[in-house]
């Protein structure tokens, strides 16, 4: 709500301020105490101003029926001043009377009334300018009165008095009031054909009704309210038999009339703090509107239920303007007129015409009365804000112009620089009822014609002769309805149903469209390509120029007020009534032609609720920029283009399925790619199938793996023609009728024969070819004949083959013969069967014998049937039907002379030579029919060749056979081969029985191996050989029952039977050790330990088996405890070798189990392995590397005794050689011990000496060749194996003994332990192709050198 003008005190005089607006709104009168009235338009602007000669208060100012005569009622006064506006004349009534007390123009008629303080009334016709005078129409002064439309009248006065009077002055009605009535007005109340017969005032504190239609004098209707609200100050009566009363407490209540309500509140507010002094209603708005306390204030009663919430605009008033005395609304809800007691009178805008218009991305609006703004939407940006001269009643917006008018006027405005000037002014013949304007031209329709015009005067050429034109163009009694610019075309459409596009550019009608009937209205997109439009039966339309098609748009709204196409989106449009809004998409192409459709989300069509006093505008984006009341802006979102929450699964389906609506393919690809969704899937794939998104379909069917579909549409790629994809799918999908029809419609007919042939709809298949290929009928008559002989219709086959046959020449050899196979076929068919058994036979055709043969034998002529079978070459198929016909002869002559494999023939033929007695051949017979039984019974019984009875029961595992077998065995007294084919037989009981019995049951034991599925036959074994002793076999089987228990004791207690340091011994604690292992029991642990340690028969065993027993527990710890005791004690007695077995095996198994090795374990299995290769390095002449590993051993020599003279003698030696002389020296000395001296060979004791005496001072071995170490690259000595620098262990070499480096790195392929890979392939060609620490066989071809990245990882091992 803005100020629009204010008459300030200065004008109207200090005091009181009466006014009152035209019905219209157009001219405001007011008076003040000046006792001048003025009259001003809707802008503030003095339209007139008259000075009144009586010096009395005016009482009331008043407006006639026809907002022509204004009067004006004067304390004292005996005359009425007038003044006619449309002539500006005044002049006045003469009474004749004084005191005049009341004045009120009727509603509907030329009446004025008026009441003098005497009670007396007149009653003035300005029509005869005659007045009547009424006396005694009350006993006191006439305070208040009001007319109705059917000019009955209704006064009050100070005598407690309610008259009812016709608009002769004839009383009707009266009734008494208890106190003086104040304010009163007819109102309607909710009634069957409710009118304005009800007069309400206020009497006293409560409100007072009476209609004056009952038909019994019925007594009037008095509403009390409570007394918290204070005196009831005034009301209005609105909407649907309601009213609004206001109090002296600030309180504004709703009652309402309805007789099931009456006198009910339906709510209240308090609505001031402190008072109100006045209220009123607009109907235009449903707002009303309330003042005091120097404030105004409107509130919202569209919704009645929230009216205690819904105060929407405040606007204070400076106190020093005096208070707020009466507030009213004009009758459109633009203007809100407050007056002050202090001669104050204020105008405020608080509504605006809803004129607007759009054009691209522009949209115009008028802003204020006299003020228009352009807005470019899509960039949210000022395009120009400007004035006019006239308040219009139209708008319009081009790309440069912009015209407003009135009437039959039009003002044309260009647009640049942020504002408009003003560069036309047009006037038509009738009045105006639409414009559209171009960038050159402006199309106005008035009186159902248009004038086409330019819009800026040019004496430029090339508009001359298209300055103006005129339509229709021919005077046929056409009436325009409808028009639009394009920026090429003026287009419009006429009462008679036609769209017409007229050229601009050519200056001629291109393109003119017939409907049915008459068209009310047209909204084409911004460049014509596309329209709607509605009919005089209400029903929509979207026609297309381009291609001159038409598709009704279903459920279209029965009332329109626009169609906005969404400008980012060509093939939507919203259409705008009333209530809502409701989206529509344009489908094209799609396999039934083009298509609009609703918006649907859950099978629903989307209405979005427009909100009240709305008014669209614009369309972009699923958002309606609509124009409100008061003249902003506002944009409604969609609920077709609503958005959601694409972090939450269920609005993301929601969001898929938006899309699809919208026809956004890619974007709905995005998202099922995202949601994974098989539903959504197969809705994408469809959708995009009906639309012909060919693309999208083959990426859905491409996803899902459907490559029948993906090669099927790859092919359609390539099709530029609708018809032909729409056809190609029609059959893909099983449409045929409509494929055919898309074929027929393409360029390419002959698909549709093609597509008939291939689906044999052969009827439809040889209309076609009547047309579209005669050459094809022959063709397809052969084809038609075969499915015809195939579903039994065999004379109307026979004549369609007959009618196939083509001219004898070669190129239809082929074809030919197939229709005379078919008459051959048919003829037997028909039942001339010689001459069909003639025609086949002489053919030589092996198809058509076979197949004549075949039709010979359903009709039981086995013999034909045979003979036929025989000249396809089917002997077996003959070979059958001789033996169904027991024909044997031929039979035979057949099997003996045709390679027949046919098993049954074969069993036929085995039997009946059987029963001849000729076994052989019979046995040969059966082995071809895969009858085994036969076969070994045969070799039993009859040809007593048992050997081949047993070798095809052990080949082919027969149950049926083996019994056979033996039972024969059983017979002849053969117990072991009865007992082993027995348990084949799955009869291990009776073989059981039968080892029992015969004692044989290890043959039985051997047997059944491990092939025993049940531990019940482990156990009967187990329980046999335990009954007779042979503990060690009982224990074998009580262990595969898994009786482990048992098992172990049998296994001890067989212990205590044989030798201690036996193979059977050890066989024995092997197997005591797999069942430890087995079971994983800690008490059978304990028992075998105990056993080991010798506690249960004080003999302890080799501390190997220990090591075992551990390993096959997994206490790998206590293994590699183990293994080094053993080791230790093999290396102390010399056995270095199997001290290095020990070692390697143990570190091996741990390796290979992913468990730590010990330092110690690997450190002892380095120092047996580095005086091991000391003779491979001496044979490869690697002398100085042999005493390196010499040197490291000495360092441990303690660990030797059993050879520390001999590592000592080899050592001085061997350092001597290679130049190490004070090492050399070192362990000479040693050797000179007195303990060791006599200990060394005599052939070196010599030289042992001698490197003792030779020993120069100060002399020092050369040093070390240094490589850097593996972990921290510090320069280390090649046999060093810690690094004191980064303090790790590091690994050695295999083959040199010295520590690994990563740029040297390679695994033994065999036992995968690390060696320096340029010695050890050497190492591997000097020892014949065999690893120095495994002794497998290795080639240098098969070790490979691993890169630094893969000699890290093998180094992890290492410093775990």
């Amino acid at each position: 709500m803005k100020e629009l003008f204010r008459v300030t005190q200065e004008t109207n005089g200090k005091g009181t301020v009466l006014f009152a607006w035209q019905k219209s709104g157009n001219y405001l009168a007011c008076v003040g105490a000046n006792r001048r009235v003025q009259i001003f338009d809707r802008q503030g602007r003095l339209y007139h101003q008259m000075s009144l000669e009586d010096y009395g208060k005016v009482l009331a100012i008043d407006w006639d029926y026809l907002d022509e005569t204004l009067a004006v009622l004067q304390e004292g006064a005996s005359k009425i001043p007038l003044f006619h506006i449309n002539s500006k004349k005044e002049e006045s009534i003469e009474t004749t009377m004084r005191e005049l007390s009341f004045l009120r123009w009727a509603i509907s008629g030329p009446f004025l009334a008026i009441g003098t303080i005497r009670g007396t009334l007149l009653i003035y016709n300005k029509k005869t300018s005659k007045y009547v005078p009424i006396k005694g129409k009350h006993t006191k002064k006439i305070t208040t009165g009001c007319w109705n439309s059917s000019n009955i009248l209704a006064l009050g006065s100070e005598d407690c008095q309610v008259t009812i009077s016709n608009e002769k002055g004839d009383t009707l009605r009266q009734k008494p009031v208890k106190y003086e009535p104040k304010f009163m007005e007819f109102i309607r109340v909710k009634k069957r054909n409710a009118r304005d017969t009800t007069t309400t005032c206020i009497v006293g504190s409560n409100f007072w009704m009476y209609d004056i239609e009952e038909e019994t004098d019925s007594k009037p209707t008095e509403l009390g309210f409570s007394d918290d609200y204070g005196q009831m100050v005034c009301y209005k009566s609105f909407g649907d038999g309601y009213i609004l009363l206001g109090f002296d407490k600030g309180y504004v209540v709703i009652a309402s009339t309805h007789s099931e309500e009456i006198g009910s509140e339906v709510n209240s507010c308090k609505v001031h703090s402190t008072e109100l002094k006045n209220l009123t209603y607009c109907e235009a708005l449903k707002k009303g509107a309330s003042i005091g306390e120097n404030v105004v204030k409107v509130f919202d009663l569209s919704n009645l239920a929230t009216f205690d919430s819904a105060i929407v605009d405040k606007y204070e008033i400076d106190n020093e303007y005096g208070a707020l005395s009466r507030v009213e609304w004009t009758e459109d809800g633009q203007i809100l007129t407050i007056s002050s007691n202090n001669g104050n009178l204020y105008s405020f805008l608080t509504s605006i015409p809803a004129l607007n218009d759009s054009h691209g991305t522009n949209v115009l609006i008028l802003i204020s009365l006299r003020e228009l703004m352009i807005k470019d939407e899509a960039n949210d940006k000022m395009v120009a804000k400007f004035e006019i001269n006239i308040e219009p009643s139209f708008v319009a917006l081009g790309p440069e112009h912009v015209a407003v008018g009135m009437n039959n006027r039009v003002w044309y405005y260009r647009v640049e620089n942020n504002t408009a000037s003003i560069v036309a002014e047009k006037e038509y013949l009738g009045t105006v009822d639409k414009v559209s304007v171009g960038f050159d031209y402006t199309a106005v329709l008035s009186g159902g014609q248009i004038t086409l015009q330019l819009i800026e005067n040019s004496n430029e050429e090339k508009w001359k002769g298209k300055e103006e034109k005129h339509f229709p163009e021919k005077e046929d009694g056409t009436s325009i309805t409808a028009l639009a610019m394009a920026p090429d075309f003026l287009i419009y459409s006429t009462s008679k149903g036609t769209i017409c596009y007229f050229s601009l550019d050519d200056w001629t009608t291109v393109n003119e469209f017939r409907h049915e009937m008459g068209i009310t209205s047209i909204f084409p997109n911004i460049i014509g390509t596309r329209l709607v439009f509605i009919d005089e039966s209400r029903a929509a339309y979207l026609y297309s120029p381009v291609d001159d098609t038409l598709v009704g748009i279903e459920d279209f709204p029965t009332s329109v007020d626009k169609v906005l196409w969404d400008n980012s989106d060509q093939n939507v449009f919203t259409v705008c009534d009333s209530k809502r809004f409701t989206t529509y998409v344009y489908c094209n192409p799609t396999r039934w032609g083009p298509k609009v459709k609703p918006i649907k989300l859950d099978d629903l069509a989307v209405r979005t609720p427009r909100p009240e006093g709305f008014s669209p505008i614009f369309f972009n984006n699923g958002k309606v920029c609509c124009q409100m009341k008061n003249g902003a802006l506002a944009h409604v979102r969609l609920l077709s283009h609503i958005e959601y929450d694409t972090k939450n699964r269920e609005e993301k389906k929601k969001l898929f399925s938006q899309h699809l609506c919208l026809l956004r393919f890619d974007d709905a690809w995005q998202v099922a790619m995202d949601l994974k969704d098989e539903n959504c899937w197969d809705r994408l794939r469809d959708h995009a199938i009906d639309n012909l998104e060919i693309e999208i379909a083959l990426k859905v069917y491409r996803m899902r793996g459907n490559a029948a579909m993906v090669m099927a549409l790859s092919e359609l790629l390539t099709i530029d023609e609708t018809n032909l994809i729409i056809g190609n799918l029609s059959l893909i999908y099983g449409d045929f009728t409509e494929a055919e029809s898309k074929f027929l419609q393409s360029s390419q007919q002959i698909k549709a024969l093609e597509m008939r042939r291939d689906l044999m709809h052969w009827d439809r298949a040889l209309q076609l070819a009547q047309t579209l290929d005669p050459k094809q009928i022959p063709i397809i008559s052969r084809e038609y004949a075969n499915q015809l002989e195939l579903k039994g219709e065999f004379q109307k086959a026979y004549d369609l083959y007959q009618r196939a046959i083509l001219d004898d020449v070669l190129e239809n050899n082929t074809h030919n013969q197939s229709c005379h196979e078919g008459l051959t076929r048919i003829t037997i068919r028909l039942g001339d069967l010689r001459r069909g058994f003639d025609l086949a036979m002489k053919s030589k055709n092996k198809k058509l014998c076979r197949e004549c043969a075949s039709i010979f034998e359903e009709l039981s002529q086995f013999d034909d049937a045979a003979a036929l079978y025989e000249e396809a070459e089917m002997f077996e198929k003959a070979a059958e039907i001789y033996i169904q016909n027991k024909s044997y002869s031929k039979v035979t002559n057949l099997m003996k002379t045709k390679n027949i494999l046919n098993p049954k023939l074969h069993l036929q033929y085995a039997k009946a030579k059987e029963l001849e007695g000729k076994y052989e051949e019979a046995a040969t017979s059966y082995e071809r029919a895969g009858d085994l039984n036969s076969v070994i019974n045969i070799n039993l019984r009859f040809l007593n060749n048992i050997p081949k009875a047993i070798e095809i029961v052990k080949k082919t595992k027969t149950t049926d056979g083996a019994n056979m077998i033996a039972l024969f065995c059983k017979e002849k007294g053969d117990y072991k081969t009865a007992i082993e084919f027995l348990v084949m037989a799955e009869k291990q009981e009776d073989a059981f029985e039968l080892a029992q019995t015969h004692d044989e049951m290890d043959t039985y034991a051997r047997i059944i191996g491990d092939e025993g599925q049940a531990k019940d036959e482990y156990m009967y074994i187990a329980k046999y050989y335990e009954s007779k002793m042979n503990l060690d076999k009982a224990a074998d089987y009580y262990f595969k029952c898994e009786e482990y228990s048992t098992a172990l004791t049998l296994y001890i207690q067989c212990s205590s039977r044989l030798k201690q340091d036996s193979k059977e011994m050890e066989t024995i604690i092997d197997k005591a050790i797999e069942v430890v292992a087995a079971a994983k029991n800690d008490k059978l642990t304990h028992t075998l330990i105990d056993f080991l340690m010798g506690q249960v028969d004080n003999i302890p065993k080799d501390p190997k088996h220990v090591f075992r027993l551990y390993m096959a527990l997994g206490n790998f710890k206590q293994a590699a405890g183990t293994a080094l005791i053993i080791a230790k004690q093999e290396q102390e007695i010399g056995n270095y070798h199997i001290a290095h077995s020990i070692l390697f095996d143990t570190v091996r198994q741990l390796e290979k189990k992913g468990h730590h090795v010990q330092f110690e374990l690997r450190e002892s299995l380095i120092l047996l392995h580095s005086y091991l290769i000391v003779k491979y390095l001496i044979k490869m002449q690697e002398t100085q590397m042999a005493a390196r590993m010499l040197l490291r051993i000495t360092k441990n020599i303690s660990k030797f005794p059993h050879h520390t003279v001999q590592i000592l003698t080899s050592t001085s030696l061997l350092c001597y050689k290679a130049e190490l002389k004070k090492a050399a020296f070192e362990n000479a000395t040693i050797l000179i011990r007195p303990e060791h001296q006599n200990l060394i060979q005599k052939e070196k004791k010599d030289s042992i000496f001698k490197i003792v005496r030779k020993r120069r001072n100060n002399q020092e071995d050369p040093p070390e060749v240094t490589t850097p170490c593996p972990m921290c690259s510090v320069p280390l000595a090649e046999s060093a194996l810690y690094c004191e620098h980064c303090m790790n262990n590091i690994p050695f070499c295999i083959a040199s003994g010295y520590h690994l480096t990563l740029t040297d790195w390679c695994l033994c392929p065999q036992c995968q332990f690390s060696a320096r890979y340029s010695f050890f392939v050497k190492m591997v060609e000097s020892l014949g192709n065999k690893c120095p620490m495994c002794a497998q066989k290795v080639t240098p071809e098969e070790v490979h050198q691993l890169s630094q990245e893969q000699a890290k990882l093998a180094l992890e091992k290492y410093i775990k």
